[in-house]
Formats: structure tokens, C-alpha cells, sequence
């Protein structure tokens, strides 16, 4: 993702990015960089607004891949305690290896790098689907670091369980889907309910696990904020100093031929443009091996997005080397967070009172 979106999009798009499952929105890739580039990094990511509401935002930014590597222990620890707990032995395998994703996810790319944009834009369209999904020629995430025919260590112990035993060891541990059981027979209105009741109200091992390692309710916070996040969005971006900078951006790069997209507007304009390709499972829902690849027609589209994409991504990078530009962003949003903290702070305490 280029330099002008990293920080600002992340941080105040990142309920919703989780909120639909999008695995790129709120990581980054290790690129191998210095503890003291690592540290400026992760300096860059402060935000006061998810501080105050709970949120961990070392664990969302994902900055290399030793530190995705610790989440993921500390993951699997609780998963394995909350499964003694049930009655049930666990033992971490393949499959919850790829909780946190890792740098392979991105190819080991910085998301602030030239190299990022020339492959995966700002990467909406590009991280929409497994790249085995969308076959050679195209962009996709790369979900093939998980050894499909790696043996299950919890194979021989499920096998040995009764029925019942195996279902509530299942249970125990993925929670109880069962308000979607009979989602053919539901209206839209109807699943959206139920998926937001599952997230608001994580049950199994695993999901549970990952709700407390992000802190605070994450997916409260995002019924709770999400609407003012948006509005937060557009009130940075309107402040005279960036709308200035936006402005002089926006000549750079229309001058190289291309139209111009404001950086607030990005997610949402290439997510427009997906839209027809959602009904083949993008935007996150996938692991490898879980959907037939794209058909030509869905991929003729696909490359038509990627290629805007890219360009422009490559376009803004250049035009946006200048650290004023980031550097401003960054002052910008971390001075409306404080006002809006300030002003919000009794909502705030009687949100944090309900965890």
C-alpha cells in the first residue's frame, strides 16, 4: 500500500476491514528492516483513539514477522487452556498457523515500498482472492504457506472421541454456528443479524482466543464507533492542510495521464468496482483450496481493476515521496483522535465499563 494510505487508512478503516474479513487492511509485511526502522514504524502507527478504547494496535499493525509469530503463540495458548478447560486435549496444527497470516502473505514486501504498489496497488482488488483462485496472470494473496496434507495433530484424539464427544469437541472449539444452519431459508437481513450477533458474541475457543488478544471488544467498538470513525475520515481529510496536499497530489498525478481518486476515497472506489466479483467469495472468507478458480470472464474484470489500481497506487506513490505529505497525515489524524477522545471521553468510559 502506498506511503499516503498506510497509517491513516488502516487505523481508521480497521473495524470495518475486520468487520468483512479484508486480511490485508490491517497488516504489514515484514521487509526486513532495522529494530530502528521497525520502532519508527510502529511509532507511526499511534493512534489515541484506539488506545483508549482498548485496542491493541501493535497486534493489528502486524509489523514483522517475529511479532506475528508471538501472536500466534499466545493465541494458541489460549486456545489450548480454553480446551483443558472444556474437557478436551488441543494441539496447534496447520490450519491455526495461519491466524495472523506472516510476511509470505505479501510476498515479504514493505507496504510502504514502491515494490508493494507495482504489485498489489492499495491492495483492494489485488488481495481480494487466493492467488490460486484468481490463477497466474493475476494478483491474489498468497495462502500457500499452509501444508494442506500436513497431518492434523489432533487427528488420532478426535477419531478415538464417541460421536457426541467429537461434536462438542468441535463445538468447544469452533462455536456454535447454529443461528446459520438454515441460512437458505433466511433473508439477507436475517444472516447479517445473526454473522453480527457471532461477532459482537464470539463463542468457541478459538474465536474467543482472538477477540481477547485484540483487547477491548474489537467488534463492539466497531458497532459501538464505526459510524463516527467514517465521519472522523472525512473531517481529516477536509482539514485545510491536507486538503492542500491532496490538492497538489492530485495535479501530480493527473498530469501522468491517469484520473485522480482521493486517498479517502480509494477503498471504496475499487471495492465499487469488485462488486460484481463478490458472488465468487472474495474480500477474505477463503482459505487455499476452498473455491474454484475465477472464470475468464471474472478475470478479464479482475485484471481490467488490477491494472487501475496499480497504476494509480504506482502514480500517488511517486507523487507522495515527500515525507510532508505522510508526516502530515500522521499529525493531522492523531490531532483529531485526541479531540475526538476528549470529547467523547464520557462515552468512551461507559463503553470500556461494559467490557
Amino acid at each position: 500500500m502506498p506511503r499516503a494510505t498506510t497509517h491513516l487508512s488502516t487505523l481508521l478503516a480497521l473495524f470495518l476491514c475486520l468487520a468483512m474479513g479484508i486480511v490485508a487492511c490491517g497488516s504489514s509485511a515484514d521487509s526486513g528492516t532495522t529494530d530502528s526502522a521497525s520502532a519508527e514504524q510502529d511509532a507511526a502507527l499511534e493512534s489515541p483513539l484506539l488506545d483508549s478504547l482498548g485496542i491493541d494496535t501493535a497486534v493489528l499493525s502486524g509489523s514483522s514477522t517475529a511479532a506475528q509469530q508471538a501472536q500466534q503463540l499466545a493465541t494458541n495458548e489460549k486456545i489450548q487452556s480454553c480446551m483443558t478447560a472444556e474437557g478436551f486435549e488441543w494441539q496447534p496444527g496447520a490450519e491455526s498457523s495461519m491466524m495472523f497470516g506472516g510476511a509470505e502473505m505479501f510476498d515479504g514486501l514493505d507496504p510502504e515500498s514502491l515494490e508493494w504498489a507495482e504489485r498489489f496497488g492499495f491492495g483492494v482488488s489485488t488481495l481480494a482472492f487466493p492467488q490460486e483462485q484468481v490463477g497466474p496472470g493475476l494478483v491474489g494473496l498468497n495462502l500457500g504457506s499452509v501444508d494442506e496434507e500436513a497431518e492434523d495433530p489432533n487427528a488420532d484424539y478426535l477419531a478415538a472421541l464417541s460421536e457426541s464427544d467429537a461434536a462438542a469437541y468441535n463445538k468447544a472449539l469452533y462455536g456454535d454456528d447454529s443461528a446459520l444452519s438454515d441460512m437458505e431459508e433466511m433473508t439477507e437481513e436475517e444472516i447479517q443479524s445473526a454473522q453480527e450477533e457471532m461477532m459482537l458474541n464470539p463463542s468457541g475457543c478459538m474465536a474467543e482466543a482472538q477477540n481477547e488478544l485484540f483487547g477491548g471488544g474489537l467488534m463492539k467498538a466497531f458497532v459501538e464507533f464505526g459510524p463516527d470513525l467514517q465521519k472522523l475520515n472525512e473531517e481529516i481529510f477536509e482539514d485545510p492542510r491536507i486538503a492542500t496536499l491532496e490538492q497538489e497530489v492530485e495535479v501530480c498525478v493527473t498530469d501522468q495521464g491517469l484520473e485522480y481518486v482521493p486517498q479517502k476515497d480509494v477503498f471504496t472506489h475499487f471495492g465499487q468496482k469488485m462488486a460484481p466479483l463478490m458472488g465468487a467469495g472474495g474480500f477474505g472468507g477463503l482459505t487455499a483450496g476452498d473455491a474454484p478458480e475465477l472464470t475468464d470472464e471474472e478475470k478479464t474484470l479482475l485484471g481490467e481493476i488490477q491494472t487501475e489500481e496499480v497504476e494509480l497506487a504506482v502514480a500517488v506513490h511517486g507523487c507522495t515521496e515527500d515525507d510532508t505529505y505522510n508526516e502530515t497525515i500522521e499529525s493531522v489524524r492523531i490531532e483529531y483522535e485526541e479531540k475526538f477522545v476528549n470529547d467523547n471521553q464520557a462515552r468512551i468510559d461507559a463503553f470500556n465499563a461494559d467490557e
